[in-house]
């Protein structure tokens, strides 16, 4: 709805283009999880405006950092395990493993950012993978 498709002709050929690059957008959702602080409990918010869309993720800087680091072009991941799980193909037993969680709790995870678009199912019973 907030991300518009457009369309243009080149001859014969019709470009077809959105608002915001999708991969962008989905980038921007990954991150929003990756780098949140788990510790706190509230929302993640998405603002969405005419000229752009605002991502933000509670938590503030991780500790340590700066806002001249981040400026600078700095990286830390403040959830290392979680974004591990992001790099590669995932199983639900290795999300278990490497957040330290319940069964339930991964297949929960996993539904959410499945549902949400994060992650991408694929297969069926022990074959399945998510991929980013």
């Amino acid at each position: 709805m907030h991300n518009k498709n457009r369309s243009s002709f080149q001859g014969l050929y019709r470009i077809d283009t959105r608002d915001y690059p999708e991969e962008a957008l989905r980038e921007a959702l990954l991150n929003c999880c990756v780098h949140r602080d788990y510790a706190f409990s509230a929302s993640t918010l998405v603002s969405i405006f005419e000229d752009r869309m605002e991502f933000v993720s509670v938590g503030g800087l991780v500790n340590g950092i700066e806002l001249e680091d981040v400026l600078l072009g700095l990286s830390v991941c403040r959830n290392p395990k979680l974004a591990a799980i992001f790099y590669r193909l995932v199983v639900r037993s290795e999300v278990e493993q490497l957040l330290g969680i319940s069964q339930a709790s991964a297949i929960r995870l996993l539904k959410y950012m499945s549902d949400n678009g994060l992650i991408k199912r694929v297969g069926r019973g022990k074959s399945t993978r998510y991929i980013k």
